[in-house]
């Protein structure tokens, strides 16, 4: 028992104090015999009585096995205490990250939010260069929650989101602006950016909502892009984004526009 006790030992801490205990134990053990086999070696030399002999030794071995059992005991305890507090541990671990996720995640969309844009892009501004924006709004938006109530409204969100990460490059940030617009930060200059912009918007356009039944909803988007300049503020460059998007949703939609020039 006490030695299965130390193999099922899962946990450093239980581990070192078992092996300690079972150290001890073993010392224990070994002048258990000792004393026991004095003590037989004694009555056998004045009172060579089989019975007695038997009843001593009975005796030791119940004391023997009710140390044993006392030791097996303590490390069920250790190992339940420790375990709880592991499992408290994680339990703590398991709500920061819930919380974490809160804070910086939109719920509906699963991309991050408005702060961490803000937060990434004062860090990012200055730093990582070329650098540029794209800025992105589902167009008729409106017009699909008054057809089709806020929930179709929602699973558009969610499938815009999931394109426009799977059209982006692995380092490509992507966040939801507020409402129905999206933000895409590139660690790539002007060009390479209207590229990563351009296979969203035919990502987008190829992918239709499925409303139930046969009904789908078609979804296209528009796009600003632009790139950022020294001393640029994120204030600045998202001005420049928003801009060139307005140009797109003027021109006819589901394009993209790039600041000062525009995009077919």
């Amino acid at each position: 028992m006490f030695l299965s006790g130390l193999a099922a030992g899962f946990y450093p801490l239980v581990g070192v104090i078992w092996l300690a205990a079972w150290l001890s134990f073993v010392g224990m053990t070994i002048l258990w015999v000792r004393r026991v086999n004095s003590k037989i070696e004694s009555m056998l030399s004045s009172n060579p009585d089989p019975v007695v002999i038997n009843r001593v030794f009975t005796t030791c071995i119940t004391d023997f096995a009710r140390a044993d059992t006392g030791l097996s005991g303590i490390y069920k305890k250790m190992k339940h205490k420790d375990s709880d507090h592991l499992n408290q541990k994680a339990r703590y671990a398991g709500e920061n990250l819930d919380l974490l996720i809160m804070s910086t995640t939109d719920p509906l969309t699963g991309v991050q939010n408005r702060n961490q844009l803000n937060i990434f892009m004062k860090k990012a501004l200055g730093r990582l260069e070329p650098l540029s924006l794209i800025m992105a709004d589902i167009d008729f938006f409106k017009r699909i929650n008054d057809t089709y109530g806020h929930d179709a409204g929602d699973m558009v969100l969610k499938q815009f989101s999931g394109v426009v990460r799977r059209s982006v490059r692995p380092l490509d940030q992507v966040f939801r602006f507020g409402g129905e617009e999206f933000m895409v930060i590139c660690e790539a200059g002007l060009e390479a950016a209207v590229v990563i912009a351009e296979r969203i918007r035919e990502s987008v356009e190829k992918s239709p909502l499925a409303m139930g039944g046969r009904q789908s909803v078609n979804i296209t988007a528009s796009f600003g892009v632009a790139l950022h300049r020294p001393g640029d503020t994120p204030e600045d460059i998202i001005k420049r984004a928003d801009e060139a998007l307005y140009r797109a949703k003027g021109k006819g939609r589901n394009r993209v526009e790039v600041e000062g020039v525009l995009k077919i």
